[in-house]
């Protein structure tokens, strides 16, 4: 399959967002559990929801370490997704997965 040069900008394009939107999602999140849990002031005291949210951190994890790189390998390689049928598997697999964790 030939690619051409507008795709593979685009692709790599957007490979760059997803990095750094990963990137910053990852500091926000972990500055805000630090910021937290750091404190141990009477005033902040743990709210009923503290499990859902460490559930999610576990989840954004999850997938930031197994599914983000599959998908930036085919970014900055300039590979549409569908070349890559396995990937796309474990891919789908790793987010209902987390999906499934996060119910």
């Amino acid at each position: 399959m030939i690619i051409s040069r507008t795709s593979c900008l685009f692709y790599r394009s957007a490979g760059s967002l997803l990095t750094f939107t990963s990137v910053f999602t990852i500091i926000l999140t972990f500055r805000y559990f630090f910021h937290r849990y750091r404190r141990h002031q009477k005033a902040l005291p743990l709210l009923p929801l503290s499990p859902i949210l460490i559930g999610m951190l576990i989840s954004l994890m999850m997938i930031l370490c197994t599914g983000i790189p599959l998908v930036l390998i085919q970014c900055f390689t300039c590979q549409p997704f569908k070349t890559y049928i396995g990937i796309c598997k474990i891919n789908a697999f790793i987010c209902f997965s987390v999906g499934t964790f996060n119910m």
